[in-house]
């Protein structure tokens, strides 16, 4: 039975060659694909929690360990998954991952999901010193590699 149905399908595609390929060529797929949204979601504190430095240790080496939580809502037309994080001090460009609890946003009916995501992550060689404050902004990733920032965070010691 399903042998036979495999025969049905590609006779009909050798048929019918000449009408189907203009459907399969990568500029024909290409115009039927959605095009990739850019402005995905917006990323706001979560103020009730605190969101802190720490100087900490990862293995015996010292290490500045980071901790917030965000709120991530969902402005796209589609459901969006957030598959990256990182950390960006005020005043540099460099740029520290961080871990994050990963967070689908669904698209639902009013095309806004908003979804509490946690960040947190050790950073070696340490970037603070005892009684700084860390302002950082926050970096979250897409998955279309769009990178929204975040508010400016203040983390202070904890």
């Amino acid at each position: 039975m399903e042998l036979r149905l495999v025969y049905n399908v590609v006779t009909w595609l050798l048929k019918n060659w000449a009408k189907v390929r203009p459907w399969i060529t990568p500029v024909a797929l290409a115009s039927r694909a959605k095009p990739i949204p850019k402005n995905t979601f917006h990323i706001v504190l979560d103020a009730s929690a605190p969101h802190w430095w720490h100087m900490g240790k990862r293995g015996d080496k010292p290490a500045t360990q980071i901790r917030a939580r965000y709120y991530v809502t969902n402005i796209a037309a589609e459901s969006l998954l957030v598959v990256g994080c990182k950390l960006k001090p005020e005043g540099t460009n460099q740029t520290y991952d961080l871990q994050h609890s990963v967070q689908q946003l669904p698209k639902d009916g009013k095309r806004t999901a908003t979804s509490l995501v946690s960040v947190g992550g050790f950073i070696q060689p340490p970037i603070t010193r005892d009684g700084e404050t860390l302002e950082a902004q926050v970096i979250f990733v897409d998955q279309f590699g769009n990178e929204i920032s975040g508010p400016v965070t203040t983390f202070t010691q904890h």
